[in-house]
């Protein structure tokens, strides 16, 4: 950081004013500090004040925006400073969350009488509330430019002024008149804030007495640090809950919106991240984690280790959606549909974490940790999900310690042994017969392992004639399948295609990609090479969220009923009904190297009665799926509503 202070020290030459600009927890009040302890050192008399101390206030902006809002009040608009100067008295020492109580709006109602009609008040109380609930502190409205701007100018022309003092625990600003800045006594004035570098406040300002400075910084270091401050302190008055809902619903959207763009306007930028002091006081995990033996379950009955609990999780992954790089990995944990932990890990050592986590269950209501609802606001907050992993766990007493038995998909079985430290599990490393110590994570393992979903699918394709519906409900399973065709013409899909797969498929080769719904409850992203019998395949399970947003890039869908898949033999049967075709198609998954067609024809034969008439389509490409399926045209937006 030396190095940018020198290069801003340099830029400096006549100019008085440095203007930061960034995200919110983007680092703007510590260069800001640090930089001012770098020029004091070079015998420069700095200032430095935050434009976050010009914030309105929350009574001011509920009022502003219930007039901007309301065109039936502008009559009225002259009693503005007096209604927000009452509704702060009446709202200021409560805490965020009993601002507009019953007993807070009742009295701000009773004042409104006294000053507008009586059924004007009423609903001016009423639209009062509501943009208190709606209320956004990371828009640029809430900032008094004017009194900003005013007051830069007044300090470059060493006039006096009076800097305000916000709380953040109120939500009001104070001005104390017993403490005046003037600029005589400053060679440098820093002013850091969320948008010191917008057109609002430029316009305003004599640029050439100015210098611009912009911090970028990465989706995951900006959660880290604002839920570490804002959740893990008493900074401010919220709830976690609030904290929360408030940081991926308004305030990143905030950034992209508002901030961001204005990063355009900086003479230099400056690239933040997690620190180092910063992970070193994270909380710290050690990962033990080993490949499971084959008789694991035979040892574990032996010992009579007592299973405590099964679940099925789903961890989904979150990455920067404008491609900023870290080295922070970002989770979120599903049970059953709903959210359950948030995490954030660095690697640190090979077996060691930095690690926060925030445990959703006690932080979130059930309808905000709904799962698809959750991702969907962090895919509008700039975060995007790259990897899902699925897997059960089981854990188990095992002497006076739990082990997590973790069984994920496409990967195998592993065992995790809570612990401090490799030396504390010697006894129950040898009691399980466990080797050594995997230093990789399941999401480094999913990433790496991605090429290997890649096989060769070999099969043969049956239409089946006479066998009635009612017939294959007795016998088969019943599951709902809906297949999307993707435009591989669209560089979204491609780009999405690769970021997927980690490039485990040349696009180059890809002859079909789709998107199959389970149940509407599942979804899998496939690709296909091309062929008949014998053809490249790859498939992997994602998000209902990212599904849907493939969806939109669909030429194709087709839907069908699926009754069973079953094994035998070594071969994969699948039973398909079209109902709007009153199609029936048998598939036959088998290896190449070990069956050969005679075989498959007839085992096939073996399968029904004499009546049921078996025709082999293999060979013919109506009877592929994506040839089945039907144009989606303007129907498009229909089917993913469906989802």
């Amino acid at each position: 950081m030396k190095e940018l202070f020198s290069k801003i020290e340099n830029e400096l030459n006549d100019k008085k004013i440095i203007l930061i600009a960034g995200a919110s927890s983007s680092g703007k009040t510590f260069m800001a500090e640090k930089l001012k302890n770098y020029l004091s050192q070079k015998g420069k008399r700095v200032l430095q004040f935050s434009s976050d101390m010009y914030y309105k206030g929350i009574s001011r902006i509920i009022t502003e925006k219930t007039f901007l809002h309301n065109v039936e009040f502008l009559k009225y608009s002259n009693l503005c400073a007096s209604i927000y100067n009452n509704v702060r008295e009446v709202i200021e020492d409560d805490e965020f969350s009993n601002k507009f109580c019953d007993r807070n709006f009742l009295k701000i109602n009773e004042y409104l009488k006294t000053i507008m009609p009586l059924f004007v008040a009423e609903n001016f109380a009423i639209k009062l509330k509501e943009e208190f609930n709606n209320i956004n502190f990371d828009e640029p409205f809430c900032i008094n430019f004017n009194q900003l701007s005013s007051d830069i100018e007044k300090l470059i022309n060493k006039d006096s002024i009076y800097i305000p003092k916000y709380s953040f625990s109120s939500g009001e600003a104070t001005i104390d008149k017993s403490k005046k800045t003037s600029g005589l006594d400053f060679d440098v004035i820093i002013v850091e804030g969320l948008y010191t570098l917008r057109d609002d406040l430029l316009t305003k300002l004599n640029c050439n007495q100015i210098l611009k400075v912009g911090i970028n910084c990465d989706n995951k270091t900006l959660l880290s640090r604002r839920f570490n401050r804002d959740i893990n302190s008493d900074r401010v008055s919220f709830t976690p809950e609030q904290t929360i809902m408030l940081f991926i619903s308004k305030v990143m959207p905030a950034y992209y919106s508002y901030i961001y763009p204005t990063l355009s306007n900086a003479d230099i930028i400056y690239n933040t991240s997690l620190s180092n002091i910063e992970i070193i006081n994270s909380q710290k995990s050690i990962q033990i984690k080993y490949m499971a033996p084959q008789n694991l379950s035979k040892t574990l009955k032996n010992i009579g280790a007592k299973l405590l609990s099964t679940t099925n999780q789903k961890d989904y992954f979150l990455e920067d959606v404008s491609g900023n790089l870290n080295n922070i990995v970002l989770r979120i944990r599903e049970e059953n549909g709903y959210a359950t932990k948030l995490t954030l890990k660095i690697k640190t050592s090979k077996l060691e974490r930095a690690v926060q986590e925030y445990n959703l269950e006690k932080l979130l209501s059930k309808e905000n940790r709904e799962i698809v609802k959750l991702l969907n606001l962090f895919k509008s907050s700039g975060y995007e999900t790259s990897q899902m992993i699925n897997k059960t766990r089981k854990i188990y007493q095992v002497l006076d310690r739990k082990i997590k038995v973790d069984f994920v998909k496409d990967l195998g079985v592993f065992v995790e042994i809570d612990s401090d430290s490799l030396n504390e599990i010697g006894n129950i490393k040898s009691i399980l017969n466990l080797g050594n110590p995997t230093t990789t994570s399941y999401y480094e393992m999913y990433v790496n392992s991605l090429k290997n979903l890649k096989h060769n699918e070999c099969e043969m394709k049956y239409v089946v004639e006479n066998l009635p519906e009612e017939n294959l409900k007795k016998i088969f399973k019943e599951q709902n399948i809906k297949q999307f065709y993707l435009n591989l013409q669209n560089n979204n899909v491609l780009q999405n295609i690769d970021k997927t797969f980690n490039k485990a498929f040349n696009l180059n080769d890809i002859a079909e990609a789709r998107v199959r719904l389970v149940n509407g409850s599942d979804a899998f992203l496939t690709l296909k090479s091309n062929g008949l019998k014998v053809r490249d395949e790859i498939e992997k399970e994602i998000p209902i969220p990212f599904a849907k947003d493939l969806i939109k890039y669909s030429k194709s869908y087709v839907e069908k009923t699926r009754y069973k898949i079953f094994e035998h033999k070594g071969k994969k049967v699948e039973m398909d009904y079209y109902k709007n075709r009153d199609l029936c198609v048998m598939e036959v998954e088998y290896d190449e190297n070990e069956l050969m067609e005679d075989d498959i024809n007839s085992f096939v034969n073996t399968l029904f009665k004499d009546d049921v008439k078996i025709l082999n389509v293999t060979n013919d490409y109506e009877y592929k799926n994506k040839n089945l399926a039907e144009d989606l045209g303007e129907n498009n937006a229909d089917e993913q509503s469906k989802i």
